[in-house]
């Protein structure tokens, strides 16, 4: 699937269980004792890219185990825009070389549990279709 991030499409993995497992600061930056909260990945290139051009965005060094995290305020699904979104960096050669072992497409990062809170998901996995929606 596609989210769209700054004007940019970027293709990623559905992932619904994706998790950013939280450090000791990550819990307090968040202001929780939960040690996991729904999240997703993007490759650390385009999380340099977004973290440089956002230095608003809230950033959190270490927040996932040892990756960074950053927040995205807005990301396009579909025809929805949800936020805010966090994202754990990950190697690029995870999405690129690792990742398509098992996949058809080279994806950029992983739409986890984090995006996918605010509409209605139906996933036709037979189809290769994904349907966002919100209650009216």
């Amino acid at each position: 699937m596609f989210i769209e991030v700054d004007g940019e499409e970027i293709p990623v993995l559905f992932d619904t269980g994706a998790s950013i497992v939280l450090s000791a600061d990550g819990q307090k930056a968040l202001q929780t004792s939960a040690k996991t909260v729904a999240g997703s990945f993007i490759a650390r290139s385009i999380f340099e890219r977004w973290h440089q051009a956002h230095p608003q965005w809230s950033y959190y060094p270490k927040m996932d185990q040892r990756a960074d995290v950053i927040a995205v305020p807005q990301v396009v699904i579909g025809v929805d825009t949800v936020g805010p979104v966090l994202f754990a960096e990950r190697d690029d050669e995870r999405w690129s070389q690792g990742m398509i072992q098992s996949m058809d497409k080279v994806v950029k990062g992983a739409s986890g549990g984090a995006a996918s809170q605010y509409p209605k998901v139906t996933a036709d996995y037979i189809r290769e279709l994904i349907k966002f929606e919100r209650d009216q």
